[in-house]
């Protein structure tokens, strides 16, 4: 009968499924009345092979389980320490964990000496005897651990054949139990109300390491398939599409203003009435808003400006047929008529002003908030080509917003010569400003960081 055993494998301070597990198997044989504890790693992994950002969790010691950090992977020195430590010990059982060939010599050797006390049995649990990253020498390092230990685990009919490839010793097939130390558990409706998610929100949930085996590129690219179908389906449907160029400089969107100052043409937003627009907040008074959820422009009184960043500014110069220079103006009119300069003191020479104003209905400072156009449909379906690997599709959507702003398209050979990634063309060199348009070039698969310009 075994009255005390040495776990060795991950345990904390180290995070993740297997420490996870280590944990739980002490408890049970503690719950039993059979004195254990894990002897874990003082280092795992060398920085270079661990995928994430800590191997470490910064979750409090438990306080249930006695856990040594005495191993060092790559310390032949310590192996033999260990070894020594655990054969003057001479526990009946250890248990040690087995899912990655680089730590057969450290674990073999660890092995090999404690049960040469003729008394210590060895038993290995096995995650994975063949790893899932093959590299050269990872047969010759799995047959090296295999001849340490006295007999297997398995929790899978696939590890089971891959160790009888290995040995021949004995076999206990045991499928993966279920964790316990999640706590109570809790509704699926209160789950999602703790998460602010709502109760018909789909939710896709991954736990793992990240690594190419995972095939959580077949997982996103399933999901950049959906958006470019659900972004193509908005567009066809007959209820949304991008108005032309023409539509936003010129015609019904332009309006020559009697004052402020007089005869200045200035742009206005069409909300209601454009076939752009998917959501917005819907106004049928300039004071039906909040100030909170109101576009900057709708507040305007006379006398007032609204000031754009010097940023975007700089942005609009960079091509001189860029359409949207039409919605900026260098000089601002007071409410008693004067004009104002860069060059006047009492202007604000850190910003300039932007043109584009509500003008819903012929009501002035009445314009209902953008909140969704078509226009994002577009940079959602070039972001999912981008991630399928469809460069020609990118930039199709990506220039056919480009074309109508009046800037120069990309090409194939600017993304390869230039290694343009999805980011570096959408930035904000497609935004139309102004309007509230508070999601362009920003709702999209992964949200990218643009500065707010001309929009409130």
């Amino acid at each position: 009968m075994v009255k005390s055993l040495v776990i060795i494998g991950p345990g904390w301070p180290l995070r993740g499924g297997l420490a996870a597990f280590d944990h739980q198997l002490a408890c049970t044989f503690k719950d039993k009345e059979v004195h254990s504890r894990i002897e874990t790693f003082s280092l795992q992994y060398p920085s270079f092979l661990f995928p994430g950002t800590s191997q470490y969790t910064n979750e409090p010691a438990p306080k249930d389980v006695n856990i040594h950090e005495g191993i060092n992977s790559i310390n032949p020195f310590n192996w033999m320490k260990v070894g020594l430590q655990l054969k003057r010990e001479r526990p009946d059982l250890i248990i040690v964990r087995y899912w990655i060939p680089f730590l057969a010599p450290c674990l073999g050797m660890i092995c090999r000496i404690a049960k040469s006390n003729k008394h210590t049995k060895v038993i290995a649990i096995v995650d994975n005897m063949v790893p899932h990253e093959k590299r050269m020498g990872d047969k010759m390092l799995t047959r090296y651990f295999a001849k340490s230990v006295d007999g297997f685990v398995t929790m899978s009919n696939k590890v089971t054949n891959d160790v009888r490839y290995f040995s021949s010793k004995s076999i206990v097939f045991s499928p993966h139990p279920i964790f316990n130390h999640f706590g109570q558990a809790i509704s699926k409706e209160v789950a999602r109300d703790i998460l602010n998610v709502g109760i018909d929100e789909k939710i896709i949930l991954f736990f793992g390491y990240i690594r190419p085996y995972k095939g959580l590129d077949l997982l996103l690219n399933a999901m950049a398939n959906n958006a470019i179908n659900y972004a193509d389906s908005v567009l066809t449907s007959g209820k949304a599409s991008m108005i032309t160029a023409s539509d936003v400089f010129f015609g019904n969107n332009t309006v020559v203003r009697t004052q402020w100052p007089s005869g200045t043409k200035h742009y206005f937003s069409t909300a209601s009435s454009s076939s752009e627009t998917i959501w917005m907040l819907y106004r049928t008074a300039v004071t039906t808003l909040p100030l909170c959820l109101d576009n900057g422009y709708n507040q305007l009184k006379a006398g007032q400006y609204l000031p754009i960043s010097n940023d975007y500014y700089t942005l609009l110069n960079k091509y001189p047929t860029d359409l949207r220079n039409n919605l900026i103006d260098k000089s601002y009119t007071t409410a008693t008529g004067t004009i104002l300069s860069s060059a006047d003191a009492a202007y604000n020479a850190k910003s300039t002003n932007c043109n584009k104003y509500s003008f819903q209905g012929g009501i002035n400072n009445l314009g209902s908030t953008i909140v969704l156009r078509a226009t994002e449909m577009r940079l959602i379906q070039a972001e999912a080509y981008a991630k399928l690997g469809n460069t020609a599709k990118a930039l199709e959507n990506i220039n056919y917003v480009r074309s109508r702003a009046g800037v120069p398209v990309f090409t194939i050979t600017n993304w390869t010569t230039n290694s343009y990634n999805i980011k570096n063309l959408l930035d904000n060199n497609i935004i139309i400003g102004g309007g509230g348009h508070n999601m362009a070039a920003g709702f999209t698969l992964k949200k990218i960081s643009t500065k707010r310009v001309c929009e409130s």
